[in-house]
């Protein structure tokens, strides 16, 4: 791993010396009175219409996706002004086609309930449609700068907003027209694919693979993405590269109450009047709503696609999910590959591809982008040390025998430090805990679990009550069957229904805290529960652990949960058994707030520096609560190593598990459903604020007002550390909907802002403050990479920091990966999907169906630091301890997030 010098990022940037890039397009305007007519019949039938302020366009999007491959949307919400054009296309789409698309959209705004509660949206619906004057719309040339951009205040580019689209849509057509795509003898063509984001190219028609339980069939997938990054002076492309899996046999398993996708070529137009697409549709199916027939999303009598005038009839949904590979090879002049996910169960091809693939095919692409864009450059190693003091050492010696006894030496090390930890936690307290069980080979494993973790002599006693006693510490262990704690939720009837899924919470919840109250012990601090699998309770409103952890919680005791052994899972065997238990426990421990923290390896830093992660909870409508919220969150590590929370409610720091008990004692309990509080669209403002982001936004009518809330609880919980050395860790995708100064095109060096206010020096705030803002791999945000070797082409993986070599001094943004985790260990770096390779018995080895591992480049920006005293802070330095903090010793692994973050999101668990 160490032997990687460098990592090279498929990520690529307009070239300096770059000739122009313009290319001439049509484009349609949405007008802008059609827009405030469309708002008005929107806001009719919604609680406070006052509050929307935006039009739901995204279900229109997903139709011409589905139909019209060929236009491309650069609008989330329709906004936009009258000389800004809503629609692109190379070639004029006909406008009597696009008006049924327009006017199927007007009817699809409202829901079918919203219909039946207010009788008088569907004679809006028809006065709003003969109302529009078509002849407004017209398509015009348009000559658009590929490589626009302007610079921020705090000198991000961003570029213009149409380039999200139209960019990415561009380089996708130079990347179709190459010569194949050629490998150890294989060939691929790629076709563009309908994509609601960027562009995506995808291998067709899709390969074969004969594995050892049938014929299994799978494509190659380019995306491309237009990307900002931190205080960099140009926007960047960036190409990421996968495997996309197809159903051919057995039924389709579809999500509950969600859908699955279908990418359809056709070799006629779909609709009367319509041009034919070399492009590949996507559309998704599944079940209607209060019956079992399956039907595409948006289709149906009620639906846009039922409403449009079909040249030919799209595949029948119903037989499409019973045999999807019915159509993978054309039937009737349509081809169609329904797309595998992992909840369907396996497929004999492996997801994802190692750098062996994943390399000469970025290659291949990367000609198409040339010479307007050009790689960014390899970025080298950092000039800090990467790992803490105190990560676990492997055993050392020179025979057997003494590797053996300094491991036994290594293991009593950590069993004397988890005790004191746990007596740091609870002060003079026993540890009470307490194991509610169903099958007896996870009791015995959860017992001898516990004792061997805390280095606790024998097993306890017998019967239901275990008792340890160390001279740091007594444990006492209780021991009870599972019983109502596991059961399914109760409803009234014979069908489940979610009108009354409140009332079951609320009896389940009431019974398991009145269950504690009369149980005539010490009051406990953790209790596991052993539960069924999620997918074992259908309908998914049975599963009880909410209210388990809810009725708990109100008798103080945290929860913990290990599943069922399950031999259809490979859970049922006794090491897998052991494993699940050992982190059941880890986990348990971590809810008391008992976590060893990474002691950095860095001089210079303050001694008693603290680490706070901010996290934003959110409560989608679909979750658990049926209700949509968002909660900050706050989780301090001390510098003696005590976890905390902030409460704002006293303006204090409190145990880490007062913070979960308090967030589950606080949580909504549903009522009845209602869909008119709640609409699955995330209607996003066309601004380059949010448009640099490049995510779905999360939206609620009362966006300014949550931002608000959010802004006041930072506030003061920065203003309770102003006198002490603090390094805060925020995540990007996590929290800037609510915290909007952490988008790319608010940020200034060394400053803080909150809502309307002006940016202040974060000085304000204390002079030992400093911030780093973490960034993932989500929606392509940080771009794929590799660990070349240019000599053998033999490319791998390679965990540290790492810079980029032309960036100036004081630059801020780095990036952090992690080594090849144990449960990757079986995937190879030369390992491929299409060719072979010789293993180390020098036996030719096919790994199709082998798994990769894809690691994160996580970006850390430093966006604050103290830069006005006698000796400044260098940027790389704060950037090496917040990857130190991602190499936390409890954990075999690397974290995907630095540890405060990481036990800060874990707090959503219990909202």
């Amino acid at each position: 791993m160490s032997a990687y010098s460098a990592i090279r990022l498929a990520a690529f940037q307009p070239a300096r010396t770059a000739p122009p890039f313009i290319q001439q397009l049509y484009g349609l305007a949405f007008p802008a009175h059609w827009r405030q007519k469309f708002l008005d019949f929107y806001r009719l039938g919604k609680r406070n219409p006052e509050t929307y302020s935006q039009v739901p366009i995204r279900r229109l999007n997903e139709l011409i996706r589905a139909v019209a491959p060929d236009l491309l949307c650069v609008a989330r919400g329709a906004t936009l002004e009258d000389d800004a054009p809503w629609l692109y296309a190379r070639k004029p789409f006909p406008l009597p086609v696009l008006c049924t698309f327009i006017n199927a959209w007007i009817r699809d705004l409202h829901s079918a309930k919203e219909r039946a509660k207010h009788p008088e949206l569907v004679e809006a619906a028809i006065v709003l449609g003969e109302t529009l004057d078509t002849h407004e719309l017209r398509w015009q040339k348009i000559d658009v700068d590929l490589l626009s951009r302007t610079s921020t205040p705090g000198g991000t580019a961003e570029p213009d907003p149409r380039l999200y689209q139209l960019l990415p849509d561009t380089l996708a057509h130079q990347i179709a027209a190459l010569d194949p795509y050629r490998f150890e003898g294989v060939e691929m063509q790629f076709r563009i694919a309908a994509a609601a984001r960027g562009a995506e190219l995808v291998s067709w028609p899709p390969r074969e693979f004969l594995g050892e339980e049938g014929t299994w069939r799978f494509s190659f997938v380019v995306a491309l993405t237009v990307q900002t990054a931190p205080f960099t002076d140009d926007f960047r492309v960036h190409l990421r590269t996968g495997v996309r899996r197809w159903r051919t046999s057995g039924l389709v398993k579809v999500p509950f109450q969600g859908a699955v996708s279908a990418y359809m070529l056709a070799d006629m137009p779909w609709l009367n009047e319509a041009p034919g697409s070399a492009r590949l549709s996507v559309s998704r199916f599944g079940k209607s709503r209060g019956s079992d027939d399956y039907q595409w999303v948006r289709g149906g009598p009620e639906g846009m696609i039922g409403r449009l005038r079909f040249a030919r009839d799209l595949p029948d949904p119903g037989k499409l999910q019973s045999d999807p590979g019915a159509w993978i090879d054309g039937k009737d002049g349509i081809q169609v590959g329904v797309v595998h996910s992992t909840s369907m169960g396996g497929h004999g091809v492996g997801a994802g591809l190692m750098p062996r693939d994943r390399s000469p095919l970025t290659d291949w692409a990367a000609v198409a982008l040339e010479p307007r864009l050009r790689r960014v450059p390899d970025h080298g190693r950092s000039r800090y040390p990467v790992v803490p003091r105190n990560l676990p050492k492997d055993p050392q010696g020179k025979t057997k025998e003494a590797r053996a006894a300094h491991k036994s030496i290594l293991k009593r090390e950590q069993q004397d430090s988890l005790r004191k930890q746990v007596v740091r936690t609870l002060g003079d307290a026993p540890l009470i805990a307490e194991i509610r069980w169903q099958n007896p080979r996870t009791r015995d494993a959860l017992i001898a679990t516990l004792a061997e973790l805390l280095g606790l002599d024998g097993d306890g006693g017998e019967g239901a009550v275990r008792s340890w006693d160390s001279p740091e510490l007594a444990v006492r262990l209780h021991i009870e069957d599972a019983g109502l704690v596991s059961a399914p939720l109760a409803f009234p009837g014979p069908k489940p229904q979610r009108k009354h899924l409140a009332e079951a919470i609320t009896d389940r919840r009431t019974a398991i805290a009145s269950m504690c109250d009369l149980d005539q012990r010490d009051p406990g601090q953790l209790t596991i529960i052993e539960i069924g699998h999620a997918d074992s309770y259908r309908p998914s409103i049975l599963d009880p652990k909410f209210a388990a952890r809810l009725g708990y919680a109100d008798a103080g005791r945290l929860t913990q949960f290990i599943n069922l052994p399950s031999a259809a899972r490979k859970t049922a065997g006794a090491k897998n058994i052991a494993h699940r238990a050992e982190a059941s426990w880890k986990d348990a421990f971590r809810q008391l707030g008992v976590r060893t923290v990474p002691e950095h390896s860095l001089t210079g830093l303050p001694d008693d520096l603290q680490y706070v992660g901010l996290w934003m909870i959110k409560r989608r409508a679909d979750g658990p609560t049926r209700k949509r919220r968002t909660a900050p969150v706050a989780v301090k590590i001390s510098a003696d190593g005590n976890i905390t929370g902030w409460d704002p409610e006293s303006g204090t720091w409190v145990p880490y598990r007062e913070v979960l008990l308090a967030l589950a004692r606080h949580a909504e309990i549903p009522g009845e459903f209602d869909e008119d509080d709640v609409t699955e669209e995330t209607p996003v403002t066309a601004d380059a604020a949010t448009q640099q982001n490049n995510g779905k936004r999360e939206w609620s009518p009362d966006l300014e007002d949550q931002q608000a809330e959010a802004a006041q609880f930072i506030r003061a919980m920065l203003y309770s550390l102003r006198n002490e050395p603090t390094l805060l860790l925020t995540h990007a995708q996590n929290s800037r909907l609510h915290w909007p100064w952490l988008r790319n095109g608010s940020l200034r060096q060394d400053m803080l802002q909150f809502g309307p206010s002006p940016a202040q020096r974060i000085d304000l705030y204390g002079d030992m403050l400093r911030h780093v803002r973490v960034r993932d791999s989500g929606m392509d945000e940080t771009p794929q990479w590799f660990a070349p070797d240019d000599e053998t082409h033999v490319h791998g993986i390679a965990s540290g920091l790492w810079t980029r070599p032309d960036s100036p001094d004081g630059f801020r943004v780095f990036l952090s990966t992690a080594e090849k985790p144990d449960t990757a260990k079986r995937a190879a770096v030369t390992a491929s999907k299409i060719a072979t390779r010789m293993d180390k018995k020098g036996e030719e080895v096919t790994d199709t169906g082998q798994n990769a591992w894809n690691p994160t480049a996580l970006e850390l920006a430093v966006l604050a630091c103290q830069t006005h005293a006698a000796e400044s802070d260098d940027p790389e330095q704060w950037a090496a301890l917040a990857h130190q903090l991602r190499r936390a010793p409890d954990y075999r692994a690397t974290l995907v997030l630095p540890l405060p973050l990481h036990l800060a999101k874990l707090t959503a668990q219990w909202a």
